[in-house]
């Protein structure tokens, strides 16, 4: 097994990230995920995750791909375009689906 170095895109300014970034967190705020910004100092990225499973989520930053911005996840993967919404949170919704069953199975249980 061989590890793939994550080329990650062009960074972008902190306003722009900001803006990008809050609003997926309304959009995923609205789908029942809950998201959070971690400390500055270590970029600007948006963490999601199941509110009942807090551990365990994906993280999203906005950069620079040529002329065009798009959301990356931790993995430097492209998750879509900043004016493809829908895409981006259909592709994070796949990602974290395990966290939604678990928080399901969880909750039946408690």
């Amino acid at each position: 097994m061989s590890i793939r170095a994550v080329r990650f895109a062009v960074p972008v300014t902190a306003d722009v990230q900001d803006r990008h970034l809050g609003r997926l967190g309304r959009a995923l705020a609205e789908r029942g995920w809950t998201t959070t910004t971690p400390s500055a100092s270590s970029g600007l990225w948006l963490r999601v995750f199941h509110p009942v499973i807090p551990r365990v989520g994906e993280s999203v930053c906005v950069g620079r791909k040529r002329v065009r911005l798009y959301y990356y996840d931790s993995s430097g993967d492209v998750l879509g375009r900043v004016g493809d919404l829908p895409r981006v949170l259909a592709g994070i919704e796949a990602r974290l689906e395990p966290c939604r069953r678990a928080a399901d199975v969880r909750r039946m249980i408690a």
